[in-house]
């Protein structure tokens, strides 16, 4: 390979790559995500010379034995935006790479989100205003299931609700592998939760996926890779990247292909 990225998971939390890669490959999970190194980002007090030792042991470990490499697949997202009354010159439309995760609408804190969370301002008497545990978004879904052949036919079904998140994941996970749907026909998986009128509990619903829409007649937000975008009416998004880039090369010290 020209070129390989070395992934340091730094405290081994919030990092979904990085969790895959200790999932896939044991010496990685051994360097990167055991006690030891994690307790090392999580104490208060600063790190000892013998702690920082560690951590540069495992470090340069990493860097000399890591000679094989991991192709993480490369997902696609493309949105479309509602025109922008500060910014006439702000794009309508764009295409944003992606190999972990993808969240679409409202939803609770997502860890890996870069951006600050709002906090309710105080009501007139004083008081707090008590946080709004959880809001929804009016969303049409087109998912394309991939048929049981194995074949890379699909079945379309659309669905409109009102969800509280879509969330759909570009690494393989145990169930996907245990469906036999991947292999010939890259898919996502997709985890939605509705909010059911009639009921106190949510929705949940889990499948696979070959190309997901998601729109709304609302704008509503997208987090790409813990990347937060607003403002957005319609997502596609696609488990396969539409340019020459196939794939993200990760190196890793067991050949786990």
């Amino acid at each position: 390979d020209p070129m390989r990225f070395f992934l340091v998971p730094l405290g081994g939390r919030g990092c979904a790559v990085g969790e895959y890669l200790a999932l896939t490959d044991p010496s990685y999970r051994d360097l990167f995500f055991s006690r030891e190194f994690r307790d090392c980002f999580d104490k208060a007090e600063p790190l000892t010379k013998q702690e920082g030792d560690g951590i540069d042991s495992r470090i340069k470990h990493y860097l000399h034995e890591a000679s094989c490499t991991l192709r993480l697949r490369v997902a696609e997202a493309y949105l479309t935006f509602a025109p922008s009354e500060m910014d006439s010159s702000a794009p309508l439309q764009r295409t944003i790479p992606f190999l972990s995760s993808v969240f679409v609408g409202a939803r609770e804190v997502d860890p890996a989100c870069k951006t600050v969370k709002r906090e309710e301002p105080s009501s007139p008497s004083g008081a707090t205003t008590p946080e709004k545990q959880q809001e929804y978004v009016h969303l049409q879904l087109d998912s394309w299931v991939p048929k049981k052949e194995g074949d890379g036919s699909s079945d379309k079904i659309s669905t409109k609700h009102r969800y509280y998140s879509v969330v759909v994941s570009g690494l393989p996970g145990k169930d996907e592998s245990a469906a036999g749907v991947r292999g010939a026909v890259p898919v996502l998986l997709c985890k939605t939760t509705l909010r059911h009128p009639k009921r106190l509990k949510n929705a949940q619903t889990t499948g696979f996926v070959m190309k997901l829409n998601a729109s709304s007649k609302d704008t509503f937000r997208v987090s790409i890779d813990g990347l937060e975008v607003s403002g957005v009416k319609f997502v596609s998004l696609s488990p396969q990247w539409s340019t020459h880039v196939r794939s993200f090369p990760v190196a890793v010290l067991t050949d786990v292909q």
